[in-house]
């Protein structure tokens, strides 16, 4: 007899057995295809889940030395109606502020001259950021005073000039951070030399007048109301925080709506 008429003759004995039988049939021959045919199935349900319930990134902010407040809900507070207020939903659209940038307290500049880190943990930190930024990732920095320095004395952020009008800038009068481009410039040069040696004080962020050639490049936000009420400081509660965008930004414009929108100013 043929093979398939044999097995044909199988399936309809099979058919004529008790329903335990016919189970046992069953599971002896075609478990394997009924296990793979679930495990599929877990995983395309999985696959579909995830890319429903994923969210467009709309601005991502990199926060240093930060953390949440627990009386605080930076999602409801900030995040749902700032992207409500951008004709964006908070279904499908996030912020992205991500707290673990902890450089475990450790304050100062690494640039030429400055001390020398070698706890493993903050510099892993600082690896992650710097590879995150090269990649166009990030498109703001917040940061306790010292270390936004150190990144804005490396030529991180755009001049405020440059995504600021006049309004906006005047609005903000007060809490905006200064560099001396001056300062950035002999930090640029002593590092394209490999001058280890260099060393100088950062001026005074506040006071442009103390400066060759100052240039705004961030906000100070530590006593917005609205970053109180949802963020904190990790290591030290009194450091002023200052927040600035990114070179690279690919989102430049609804990121300085962010800051806006944070430090509550209207213009």
């Amino acid at each position: 007899m043929p093979l398939m008429d044999e097995f044909k003759k199988e399936r309809e004995d099979i058919k004529n057995q008790p329903l335990k039988k016919r189970l046992d049939y069953f599971w002896t021959y075609y478990k394997w295809w009924f296990i793979g045919g679930i495990a599929f199935i877990i995983i395309a349900v999985s696959i579909i889940t995830n890319i429903v319930k994923s969210k467009d990134e709309t601005v991502y902010v990199a926060m240093i030395d930060t953390v949440i407040n627990p009386t605080g809900n930076y999602e409801e507070n900030i995040t749902a109606p700032f992207l409500e207020e951008h004709g964006l939903s908070p279904k499908k659209n996030t912020i992205n502020f991500n707290m673990n940038f902890i450089f475990s307290g450790q304050k100062g500049s690494e640039l030429p001259g400055s001390p020398s880190y070698s706890d493993t943990f903050g510099y892993s930190g600082r690896q992650n950021l710097a590879i995150y930024v090269s990649a166009g990732d990030v498109d703001a920095i917040s940061a306790p005073e010292d270390w936004f320095n150190n990144y804005a004395y490396s030529d991180f952020f755009l001049i405020l000039d440059d995504y600021l009008s006049a309004d906006e800038i005047k609005a903000l009068e007060g809490r905006i951070c200064y560099a001396d481009r001056a300062v950035m410039e002999r930090y640029k040069k002593a590092h394209d030399e490999d001058n280890y040696e260099y060393s100088e004080e950062f001026p005074d962020s506040t006071d442009p007048s103390s400066m060759e050639d100052p240039v705004p490049v961030g906000i100070y936000i530590d006593d917005c109301p609205l970053f109180n009420e949802n963020f904190a400081c990790a290591n030290d509660n009194s450091s002023k925080v200052v927040i600035g965008i990114v070179r690279n930004s690919p989102a430049v414009e609804i990121t300085k709506d962010l800051i806006i929108y944070i430090t509550g100013k209207a213009y």
